[in-house]
């Protein structure tokens, strides 16, 4: 894995100016790539949080262990985090002891004092020179190799062990770690199990708070975004799927991770499932199994005691988890069981995912469209926009309820309140053939943008196709190609087939038929059959390409292949089958 920093400094903020800045200077100064901004810990930080972050883009993690450190709150929950930790090959954790005795690293915690590390008592330089040498000898960093070897940097009470004792003392801390922290968030979490999450009503809290974590967060929805930074569990929990799925922001999953920590580590039951599902994807963090099923055993608990109380979020949650296989054994009647009584307490997600298997009559479910319509019509009378967007196009066919193009528009439009690009696209798609409504190009190209504008690949084709025709929009090229480009970046085989269009043509640019062979092979390559055929014409044609009949009829035949009537003419122009 490429990474974008050689090392990343963890640190108390009451060591910044002392030890942390100083010591990044002295590493910046020989050549090692630091990152340190994102660092600093003060008190209720997550450690294990920051690590799991800056590992994912960094080689080595250096953690300035002093007074200061041990005593933050959050050193006793995450101890895992202290200890050196070797995620992948490669990756390491590397302590740094500031003004601390072996005593006292002991009385806090005995695992961590038998961690070889760094002393600063040695000179900030000689700390440097120690993590320099081992960045350099693992991966060549900035010129030759060294030909002394990590050992004689990496001290543990003056000793200096050999690379297999050193080896086998990570994996023996390693392995002790990960049943320390299994074992203690399980002991955690039951201790904590008739606790509820910190709830802080969005309404109530301050819009004012400053935010310097992240700096996308400015563009988040304040009221949740200073909630979050208050501690409430529910809006980090939502700042984490806004992260995830990029809404508002630039879709990040490694900051998503971060905020579904924060919510879990709350005893949030979601973000503690969506953790599972993070690591069991390897989503922002590196795939590991056992973490991702200890998460889910976490959220389990919390779900199963909440539950059976009547929680009807639990509910729901327990379904799914029996739905998908994910913490507990598979079992498709248990979890309909537990959506049907989070539905019948009016849960929202719970009436979607019915709707959704009565629907299709999916696993153990009798197919029902009409319950599944009524399902859907409670959700969405609720905001679901899921549900909203499924209700609309019930209507728009006629099934499990009178097809009825009216509602079917009242619907999408109250999805696309919420700017959902479905819905978007949706009614793009109603005003550009007039579907209930009179036909609009305008309005219809007004809703293609929208939904493009959020990314939809199938929305920038159309736009970039109706600037390029002057349908609903004046004709205008730049744009054209603008949004070409953009679904062209998703490798949309349309939009690079659009491009090479633009390039032969010189709509709007200066013929290059170089170009348009380029993005027609682009295309072609992906069995896009236009682009075949259009291939096969500049080959047959020698257009920025050597002409030749072979090639050509070799796309012809591709595209034939999918039925495309322009290479079906042209094998037969060309007396060629199939």
């Amino acid at each position: 894995m490429d990474h974008e920093w050689d090392v990343f400094i963890s640190y108390a903020s009451e060591d910044k100016e002392t030890v942390a800045v100083p010591l990044a200077k002295l590493l910046k100064e020989k050549g090692i790539n630091v990152w340190i901004d994102r660092f600093t810990l003060t008190l209720g930080d997550s450690l294990r949080e920051s690590i799991d972050h800056g590992l994912l883009k960094s080689k080595y993690g250096v953690i300035i262990l002093s007074n200061n450190f041990l005593k933050k709150q959050w050193t006793k929950k995450e101890l895992n985090g202290l200890i050196a930790k070797e995620i992948c090959k490669n990756k390491v954790i590397l302590p740094v002891w500031h003004n601390i005795t072996d005593n006292e690293v002991i009385n806090f915690s005995p695992m961590l004092a038998d961690k070889l590390a760094i002393n600063t008592s040695h000179g900030l330089i000689k700390v440097a020179n120690q993590i320099a040498e081992v960045v350099y000898n693992s991966e060549n960093v900035g010129g030759e190799p060294k030909n002394r070897t990590n050992e004689q940097y990496l001290v543990k009470k003056n000793n200096k062990p050999s690379q297999r004792l050193i080896a086998i003392a990570v994996v023996l801390v390693l392995a002790g770690l990960i049943y320390f922290s299994v074992n203690y968030y399980e002991k955690y979490d039951l201790l904590q199990a008739t606790q509820p999450p910190k709830v802080i009503e969005f309404s109530k809290v301050a819009q004012t708070q400053e935010v310097t974590e992240f700096p996308q967060e400015t563009r988040l929805p304040p009221v949740i975004r200073a909630s979050a930074e208050q501690g409430n569990a529910e809006a980090q929990y939502k700042l984490g799927e806004i992260y995830e799925y990029g809404k508002n922001v630039d879709k990040d999953v490694v900051t998503a991770v971060v905020w579904y920590r924060k919510a879990a580590s709350q005893g949030f039951a979601e973000a503690q499932y969506k953790l599972g599902l993070m690591y069991e994807e390897g989503k922002g963090v590196i795939k590991d199994k056992a973490t991702s099923m200890a998460w889910y055993l976490l959220a389990e608990k919390r779900y199963s005691k909440a539950a059976q109380l009547g929680d009807a979020s639990a509910q729901y949650g327990l379904g799914q988890m029996y739905f998908f296989g994910r913490g507990l054994t598979l079992d498709y009647k248990e979890a309909f069981e537990w959506y049907t009584k989070s539905a019948n307490q009016g849960y929202a997600k719970a009436q979607y995912t019915l709707g959704t298997l009565y629907e299709f009559g999916d696993k153990a479910v009798v197919r029902d469209q009409a319950k599944a319509a009524e399902l859907y019509r409670m959700a969405a009378e609720q905001g679901n926009v899921d549900a909203q967007c499924k209700l609309a196009f019930m209507y728009a066919i006629g099934r499990g309820v009178s097809k009825d193009d009216v509602k079917s528009l009242e619907w999408y439009l109250k999805a696309a309140e919420q700017n959902d690009y479905r819905a978007q696209d949706s009614l793009g798609h109603i005003y550009e053939y007039g579907l209930g409504v009179t036909k609009d190009e305008a309005k219809a190209a007004e809703w293609y943008r929208k939904a493009a504008e959020q990314g939809d690949v199938d929305d920038q084709c159309i736009l970039a196709s109706m600037y390029q025709n002057g349908r609903g929009v004046p004709v205008d090229y730049e744009k054209s190609l603008e949004w070409y480009l953009k679904a062209a970046e998703q490798n949309d085989s349309r939009a690079q087939d659009g491009l090479g269009h633009i390039y032969e043509f010189g709509l709007g640019v200066i013929k290059d038929n170089l170009k348009a062979v380029e993005w027609y092979r682009k295309a072609a390559e992906q069995e896009y059959p236009p682009a075949q055929y259009h291939l096969g014409w500049m080959y047959e044609n020698g257009i920025g390409v050597d002409k030749d009949e072979t090639i050509a009829v070799f796309w012809y035949r591709e595209a034939a292949k999918r039925l495309d009537e322009n290479a079906l003419k042209a094998l037969e122009r060309l007396g060629k089958g199939l």
